[in-house]
């Protein structure tokens, strides 16, 4: 008998060092599972001043997404007008036109969200922009 090993379909992680918020993302399919992100990262930024984040999508295959977990995710706009700068590292063309919809409507200047091809080129605008502040 095999056991199955649970793996979240996605990582939160505070890089101490350049003090930004990194989020893997591979797939959300469940309501459930947007609501854990969302805790885990405003957990993450609980005690933090500046809320510099790296989603990273670019292992993403997902092309679709539950209505349930889309209505999750819409829960979560004010809270995202609350970051600082935000980078997306995604190669999915299809992922791409379904961020940068959902992105359209937030209320964030638009040099504060960008789209990236590689992490290196995201995280490289992300500590410059740091470092500009």
């Amino acid at each position: 008998m095999s056991k199955k090993i649970f793996t979240k379909p996605y990582k939160v992680n505070f890089n101490t060092d350049t003090e930004i918020l990194h989020v893997d993302i591979l797939h959300l399919d469940t309501e459930d599972e947007v609501h854990t992100m969302w805790a885990e990262i405003k957990q993450a930024f609980a005690d933090k001043d500046e809320r510099r984040t790296l989603v990273n999508l670019s292992k993403s295959k997902q092309k679709k997404m539950s209505g349930a977990a889309r209505k999750a995710f819409r829960e979560y706009e004010d809270y995202l007008n609350t970051l600082d700068r935000t980078a997306f590292v995604i190669s999915n063309p299809v992922v791409r036109m379904l961020v940068k919809a959902t992105v359209a409507g937030l209320n964030r200047k638009e040099e504060d969200i960008l789209i990236f091809k590689t992490e290196e080129q995201a995280l490289a605008w992300l500590e410059k922009t740091n470092n500009e502040a």
